[in-house]
């Protein structure tokens, strides 16, 4: 019996992603107890923290070095 350990360090989100077949779920409806009494943002700060979001998923899908 052989074990394969795979440490976080040596793998990517992309890599799980075409291995297992992953997608990521935007559906706002998912965890829709998330949404419920949350507070009111403006459109700029959405824009914003649509920006911050869009930066972060690249960035674990596709780490630097």
């Amino acid at each position: 019996m052989t074990n394969n350990i795979i440490y976080a360090k040596d793998i990517t989100l992309y890599d799980l992603e075409k291995k297992f077949h992953l997608h990521l779920n935007e559906d706002e409806r998912f965890f829709h107890e998330w949404q419920t009494d949350s507070p009111v943002i403006t459109a700029e700060e959405k824009k914003f923290l649509d920006l911050v979001r869009a930066g972060y998923m690249n960035l674990i899908k596709y780490p630097g070095m």
